[in-house]
């Protein structure tokens, strides 16, 4: 659960990417199938990109095992380009769900 809270509260609210490796196996497989901590770091930085002030609050986190799934919301001004939208200005809410693997302390899946 540590782990994974930092990941949000730490790393991605304070901008802090360089606790990523840290955080991330080599062997993580981000959302667009890259490899290794800077997957991940690649997509928080892209939206925080798009939205400066992005704010992630953990909602719920639960563990089983080697499991820890998170249930989050986040919000942030719409300030730069996002996937093929223009800057709008306005806020944006966004909640969802997220189930991590860990081994050896590091997420891995």
């Amino acid at each position: 659960k540590r782990v994974v809270r930092r990941v949000f509260e730490e790393a991605v609210n304070q901008g802090r990417f360089e606790l990523l490796p840290e955080l991330f196996a080599a062997d993580y497989v981000g959302p667009q199938g890259d490899r290794g901590p800077a997957a991940f770091g690649a997509v928080m930085e892209s939206l925080r990109r798009a939205f400066p002030d992005l704010t992630y609050v953990v909602d719920d986190v639960l563990a089983e095992g080697d499991r820890v799934a998170l249930r989050w919301t986040w919000t942030g001004t719409h300030r730069g380009p996002f996937r093929t939208h223009a800057p709008t200005g306005r806020v944006f809410t966004n909640t969802g769900m997220a189930v991590h693997q860990l081994r050896d302390g590091r997420i891995i899946g």
